[in-house]
């Protein structure tokens, strides 16, 4: 999808906090549609076929269908912007799996490139992504039978007819160079299973789909345990279930950063955080996991269901993430919904305590969109003001952007130096990249092709690169 870029004088941002500093994006964006509502109608768990995926969610959407995901990589590389393509598979590395697992999209033309993408993901695992699609590029014989079974499969669950599916399985190829056909099977007759009503056959087939991919692909394994354990409390079995869940115990917030698969979380969420089990004192608590949820989600392009595990992280126990940053959050949803008048109230109040900088940042930016310059010029100037680059580089991303989107390409231009400056000092080169990523965006809807030149270059040279 290519976005439209319009002047700063014309296009002010929508800005999306990720990581360190925020994100140029046109607030007329296809990326964030807004809705009407700040709460979906059904918060009720529910099984559901869309595309090529089975999805368990609460309130969630899948705004991006595994063939869009391969349609865009494939757009972005082709175009260079390895930068980009990279980012787009990080925020949706589950779609990435699904697409190479589908017979069809396998043969995509992007698959090679998503392939290797994700056995860099899978190190120090094997990950056997490219093997996969280039022994099906190879050996199409091989595959065909399997193939023609799991289309009829998918066929049935998109009818709901997950009953007559979970009586048999696909065919084991049995000589292929990975496990992933096996793997798939196991995961899909679970998938049967448990839409069925048989959560006690269902587990044995997530585990062994689970144990199969742990060499393999960690990640991937980590959410067919807890489908596992979501099956076995289902049947009342919660002894198998703790068994399983054990592995939630180090689930530690720094682990819990590096967890890009919502549906892990949502399944953690279910099963282990409501566990009797011991747990280590370092693990996330619910508190932490529904925060990282919502920020997940908002990335995603879901701010409906961002804003709900804000609220609802902030209705868990616990002192970390503070309930001003949560509330932050919550205005960045409702901001990002179109819904102003709430986010005004909400970050009015913050304006008052601890989070005051932060809260005048985003005040700010709804000022410049509703063309009240000074107004908000004043605020970001405040928030500035109130902090360092050292120590809120953040702040300084953030007012730099909104400087650039009202016209003050001097004063931005130098907030979002100074803070990218700090970022490197850090070592965090995630938010370095995506500074630079804001400057190329800032450059291409200028118009300045010098300045895009340079930004590409340091992007192409640099360890945060693509």
């Amino acid at each position: 999808m290519t976005r439209r870029l319009l002047p700063p004088a014309t296009a002010l941002l929508l800005l999306i906090s990720i990581g360190g500093g925020c994100a140029y994006q046109p607030i007329d964006s296809a990326e964030a549609k807004p809705s009407r509502s700040d709460a979906p109608a059904n918060t009720q768990r529910v099984l559901r076929v869309e595309g090529t995926s089975v999805i368990l969610g609460e309130a969630t959407v899948q705004p991006l269908s595994a063939q869009a995901l391969l349609d865009r990589v494939g757009i972005l590389l082709s175009s260079t912007a390895h930068y980009a393509a990279n980012d787009l598979l990080s925020r949706y590395p589950d779609l990435a799996r699904e697409a190479l697992l589908d017979s069809a999209l396998a043969r995509h033309a992007a698959a090679p490139a998503v392939a290797a993408w994700l056995d860099q993901r899978a190190a120090p695992a094997r990950g056997g992504w490219a093997l996969l699609i280039a022994d099906r590029s190879q050996n199409p014989a091989r595959y065909a039978g399997y193939d023609q079974q799991r289309r009829a499969l998918w066929a049935g669950f998109r009818k709901g007819d997950f009953a007559a599916a979970s009586g048999g399985g696909l065919r084991a190829l049995g000589d292929g160079p990975t496990p992933w056909p096996e793997i798939d099977a196991a995961v899909l007759r679970g998938t049967a299973l448990l839409a069925s009503g048989k959560p006690d056959e269902a587990a044995p087939r997530f585990e062994e789909a689970a144990a199969g991919a742990a060499g393999w692909d960690p990640v991937f394994a980590d959410r067919q345990w807890l489908f596992a354990a979501l099956a076995y409390r289902m049947a009342g079995q919660p002894v198998e279930a703790q068994r399983i869940e054990q592995w939630v115990s180090s689930l530690a917030p720094s682990r819990l950063a590096q967890v890009h698969d919502p549906m892990i979380l949502r399944l953690a969420l279910k099963t282990a955080v409501k566990s009797p089990a011991p747990f280590s004192p370092e693990a996330a608590s619910a508190r932490v996991i529904h925060a990282r949820l919502g920020e997940l989600e908002l990335k995603r392009g879901s701010p409906q269901a961002a804003l709900l595990n804000y609220r609802a992280a902030e209705s868990q126990p616990g002192a970390s993430p503070r309930t001003a940053e949560l509330r932050l959050k919550q205005a960045e949803a409702l901001i990002t919904l179109r819904q102003e008048q709430p986010a005004l109230v909400m970050l009015a109040g913050l304006a008052k305590g601890e989070a005051r900088p932060e809260a005048l940042v985003m005040l700010g930016l709804i000022h410049l969109r509703r063309n009240e310059i000074e107004t908000g010029l004043a605020m970001l100037q405040e928030a500035v003001r109130l902090t360092t680059a050292e120590s809120h580089p953040q702040i300084y991303a953030d007012a730099g952007l909104s400087l650039l989107s009202a016209g003050q390409r001097e004063p931005g231009m130098r907030l979002l130096h100074r803070s990218r400056g700090v970022y490197q000092q850090r070592g965090d080169f995630s938010a370095v990249r995506q500074s630079l990523i804001n400057e190329l965006r800032y450059a291409q809807a200028t118009g300045d092709t010098d300045l895009a030149r340079q930004v590409r270059g340091q992007l192409t040279a640099s360890r945060w690169g693509p």
